[in-house]
């Protein structure tokens, strides 16, 4: 019977050794149980032969009476240890799948991260649009015309907002800001108003970059691509009036919001800020639920915190922080960040 008893724990045993190693692959634990479980059954071997070498016999023999007696100990304690160390498989396996869940949760976050890989992506290529302006000196301004006119920005036409209010930011104050800017010559000609009859003809590559042909032919969002490549080879003046002609000819195409956007951009980056709010505005109010919003909303709050119109700025980070819960994580950074340098309650 003791011969019968070894050799069924032994089985057991080189079962769980066969069926362990895929599993005891995946961590040191489960490895040192290996190690652990290959030790146990070497020992039932040695217990084994010991026994053997007496031969059934050795039960009814006095001088080996005390033989059974400590084999008994011994088998006792491998039970004990067998025992132990099936709880810490147990154990192991379960730290196993703990670890496997984990992994299936960070695929899941790595797929929702690859979803914002294209708005991360244009946030970089313009801050390297931005960073790399001063190292073209020599780039040719086309759009620079010179001595224009000051440009009436409330009577701009395609680019008016109809009148609204954006949290406590009225057209009103809009206005206020624009009077405050007019001083100021404005550095961008309109794609779509003519030249005056009696104004002098300009350069040759000035007119070509006023036309309205300042687009290639394409599809939308081939002239699209066109007019963010500008931007992002830090050719703002092209860039504003290549964007400008997107919207005259495709405002409401599905990439219309991008290009206002951009399009306040070329501004903000020229530090125009009365511009670049008046786009922004626009933007927002023409695309209020849009994916851009978020982002329009911090620049639109930035602008104005540049032209010391804090009150304005914060009701805009407000807005942004209140109704756009579901905000990209930078942008949220962003927005904490403005308020507190605005001192916003």
């Amino acid at each position: 019977m003791g011969s019968r008893w070894l050799l069924s724990i032994t089985a057991i045993m080189a079962a769980i050794v066969l069926s362990a190693p895929p599993a005891f692959s995946q961590s040191s634990d489960l490895r040192r149980l290996t190690d652990q479980i290959q030790r146990l059954e070497r020992d039932f071997k040695t217990l084994r032969f010991e026994l053997s070498r007496g031969g059934g016999a050795t039960v009814s023999q006095p001088p080996g009476a005390v033989a059974p007696s400590g084999a008994s100990q011994s088998i006792a304690r491998m039970e004990l240890r067998l025992t132990a160390l099936e709880s810490e498989l147990r154990t192991a396996t379960g730290r196993a799948e703990e670890v496997t869940h984990l992994l299936d949760q960070m695929s899941q976050r790595l797929d929702k991260l690859i979803g914002d890989v294209d708005y991360r992506l244009g946030v970089i290529e313009k801050n390297q649009a931005a960073g790399i302006a001063p190292a073209q000196p020599g780039a040719p301004r086309v759009a620079a015309v010179p001595a224009p006119p000051p440009v009436e920005r409330a009577a701009s036409g395609s680019f008016a907002a109809a009148p609204g209010v954006l949290g406590t930011i009225s057209r009103e104050d809009m206005e206020k800001i624009e009077k405050q800017g007019a001083a100021r010559p404005s550095t961008t000609a309109s794609v779509a108003a003519p030249a005056p009859a009696a104004a002098p003809a300009p350069a040759p590559a000035q007119q070509a970059a006023a036309a309205p042909g300042v687009l290639p032919e394409g599809s939308p969002k081939e002239q699209y691509t066109y007019a963010f490549g500008l931007l992002r080879k830090a050719r703002y003046d092209d860039a504003e009036l290549a964007l400008k002609a997107f919207l005259e000819g495709h405002g409401d195409h599905a990439l219309a919001a991008n290009a206002r956007y951009w399009l306040g951009e070329t501004f903000y980056v020229r530090e125009d800020f009365v511009m670049a709010a008046e786009v922004f505005l626009e933007a927002y109010q023409s695309s209020p639920t849009g994916q851009k919003a978020p982002d329009v909303l911090l620049k639109l709050g930035m602008s104005l915190a540049n032209l010391d119109k804090k009150r304005e700025a914060c009701a805009a980070f407000g807005k942004l922080a209140n109704e756009y819960a579901d905000a990209p994580a930078n942008i949220k950074r962003l927005v904490a960040r403005e308020r507190s340098r605005n001192a916003c309650e």
